[in-house]
């Protein structure tokens, strides 16, 4: 926390860290409660287990500790603008596993912080609504939920209020009493 603190005062949006660490441990805490602050993680004896758990969870790039310093350097830049830094034997693991199944997250609504899981149930819940009444409602300006919508569409992949009522409807589980839309 004092890093994101520090991050945060420095308008930093990227942070590194040692996955070895139990600093790094409880930096990686982090991932998928703050959207604004991406983490770039070096590892040396960490597990592929625990790098791939924290690449699912939201962890955007990975560098060897033997890699040579440009290799951080240009993970941290491209990360800074929004891409993954993954070597090519962690891509591959995650994508056999999530092929193969044997990487299933509950929900893709698991991508999504609880504020955005909140923020989607909301939108689902008011589906023709304006999004002026909906950010009365959730008490936050129209450009705020603009900026959560934004993050809520890049995660689950969609580019729309629509396409996210789609993907409500046909893929994301729903449980009793959970909003969605009603099949007609």
């Amino acid at each position: 926390m004092e890093s994101l603190a520090k991050a945060n005062g420095l308008d930093a949006n990227v942070i590194v860290t040692d996955l070895d660490s139990a600093l790094g441990q409880e930096c990686l805490s982090l991932l998928g409660q703050v959207d604004h602050v991406s983490i770039v993680a070096l590892v040396g004896t960490a597990t592929n287990d625990q790098i791939d758990a924290a690449v699912l969870k939201g962890l955007k790039g990975v560098v060897q500790k033997q890699a040579p310093d440009h290799a951080l350097l240009k993970a941290i830049l491209a990360v800074h603008q929004g891409e993954l830094w993954l070597d090519r034997l962690v891509t591959s693991r995650i994508l056999r596993g999530l092929t193969a199944g044997e990487v299933k997250p509950e929900s893709i609504l698991d991508r999504l912080t609880k504020r955005e899981q909140f923020i989607y149930k909301t939108i689902i819940t008011r589906a023709g609504a304006p999004s002026r009444l909906i950010a009365n409602d959730l008490h936050i300006s129209e450009h705020t939920l603009r900026n959560h919508l934004t993050a809520i569409y890049s995660k689950l992949g969609v580019s729309s209020r629509l396409e996210l009522l789609v993907l409500a409807n046909q893929k994301i589980p729903r449980t009793e009493g959970d909003p969605g839309l009603s099949k007609q």
